[in-house]
């Protein structure tokens, strides 16, 4: 993938993270078209950008189980 779609890919999927259900499906039609794509091919390309955002490796190898939970 260019750097320019990956980034812009990022753009889409951090606006996409702050809008309500019926909006997103809204905004992410209106971005595949733009992007000259299916809805589907902009979801799986939105997953393989997803991986490489920095709320995702924050919250990656964290667990919210405290070890003094009885088994």
């Amino acid at each position: 993938m260019n750097p320019a779609l990956n980034e812009r890919l990022t753009a889409v999927a951090t606006h996409a993270d702050t809008l309500g259900r019926g909006d997103k499906s809204a905004y992410l039609k209106q971005q595949a078209a733009e992007l000259g794509m299916s809805l589907a091919t902009l979801y799986r390309k939105l997953e393989a950008v997803a991986s490489n955002r920095p709320q995702a490796a924050q919250r990656c190898g964290r667990s919210e189980l405290s070890l003094d939970e009885p088994h």
